[in-house]
């Protein structure tokens, strides 16, 4: 196989973004919960710097920056083991920005903390000998940390897995990827050309508000929210987090998202310029339904609050905080400033009911808001009725 080039494999991947915690036991063969994850063609990134066959979440919008998780599994007869087992196994990284590496459980590579290169083919090279030392007869796994830091313009990742032989490796069945026959060249790849489209519709990042499938991570979902708007002096109302609050359907305004003022955007609603009034603050409130099932489904998923905001912001979920930027957070809006991941426990079945306060500097010529809850499932998985 060509050395410097994509194999083009397909990857479950998982986008972590700020501090969110990877899932227990990740790297281990015992894993599955990455059925529920993302799958995508090598290179996977964003930025410039490669034409990438799966375009990645950008990271580096987010406070925190994040990282990706990534899998793949191939599968190995005892004829490949006996093959290949004293032979030297080589493992090609491209990362960016640092990577930590698995295979089978076993740490191969980890980069150190404070790592910051562009990805070329190959920034690492790992060789073990003998093969057998690493690998099993079935399934193998091979799992992949890539990080990415705060302000950073691009990600990526890519990984092959070679040897040096002559007999083809015949696989076995029951693993997501199994090697193809090698080419006549000695030197050959683990990795099959890639596959065909799977003929079952993998999970899809969907909106909780909408309850429709998120066509543009990046973008808007333009829903109505109930608005206040309090300048220096004015408080908040009593229990305004709380579902039993019903004072936002008769004296808060209405309109769309995105919503502010200044040149960041084209606001759907303009908000009133407290920059002028000393400072301030914006109150922002929607409810949405859910039915018991669900909620049983949702609480059993991870949800990702995502949160585009001049200046802070603090949110919180049926009177739950789950954000809460620092009081010297000054930052331009973005899609998205942050993006968190909270427990769908956290919703309850009837109405829930999202509230945000975004709070705004004396003398600042913008201010801005808009969120959306996601979650990856599917079209008619919810109901979003009482």
């Amino acid at each position: 196989a060509p050395g410097l080039q994509s194999n083009n494999l397909s990857w479950r991947y998982l986008t972590l973004t700020g501090i969110s915690p990877a899932p227990s036991n990740w790297q281990t063969l015992a894993y599955t919960g990455d059925v529920t994850w993302a799958q995508g063609q090598a290179p996977l990134g964003y930025g410039p710097d490669h034409p990438y066959k799966t375009v990645l979440l950008n990271t580096g919008l987010t406070l925190g920056g994040g990282s990706y998780l990534f899998r793949y599994a191939f599968c190995l007869s005892a004829a490949d083991i006996a093959n290949i087992g004293t032979q030297q196994l080589t493992v090609y990284v491209m990362s960016d920005d640092r990577a930590n590496l698995w295979l089978n459980q076993l740490p191969l590579l980890a980069e150190p903390v404070g790592t910051d290169h562009e990805p070329f083919y190959w920034n690492n090279i790992v060789g073990v000998q003998p093969a057998s030392s690493v690998l099993r007869v079935g399934t193998n796994v091979i799992a992949v940390q890539v990080f990415n830091t705060f302000g950073s313009s691009d990600a990526a990742f890519d990984l092959d897995v070679r040897y040096t032989g002559s007999l083809p490796l015949t696989g076995c069945s029951g693993a997501q990827g199994v090697p193809p026959p090698p080419p006549p060249p000695p030197t050959q790849a683990f990795s099959p050309p890639p596959p065909p489209p799977p003929s079952v519709v993998g999970p899809t990042l969907m909106s909780l508000l909408t309850n429709q499938a998120v066509a543009n991570p990046l973008q808007s979902n333009n829903l109505p929210w109930r608005y206040l708007t309090l300048v220096p002096g004015v408080f908040e109302p009593a229990n305004w987090l709380l579902s039993s609050y019903t004072a936002d359907l008769t004296t808060w305004a209405l309109g769309p998202v995105p919503m502010g003022y200044g040149g960041d955007f084209v606001y759907k609603t303009f908000l009133l310029n407290t920059g002028v009034t000393g400072g301030g603050s914006y109150l922002f409130r929607r409810t949405f339904c859910l039915s018991a099932a669900d909620r049983a489904l949702l609480s059993q998923r991870d949800l990702t609050l995502t949160v585009m905001s001049d200046n802070r912001a603090s949110v919180w979920l049926n009177g739950q905080e789950v954000m809460d930027e620092s009081l010297d957070v000054d930052h331009e809006p973005v899609y998205w400033n942050s993006q968190v991941s909270i427990s769908g426990g956290l919703l309850v079945a009837g109405q829930n009911v999202l509230a945000v306060q975004v709070t705004n500097n004396a003398g600042s010529d913008d201010a801005a808001f808009d969120l959306d809850l996601r979650f990856m499932g599917s079209a008619g998985q919810i109901t979003g009725t009482c």
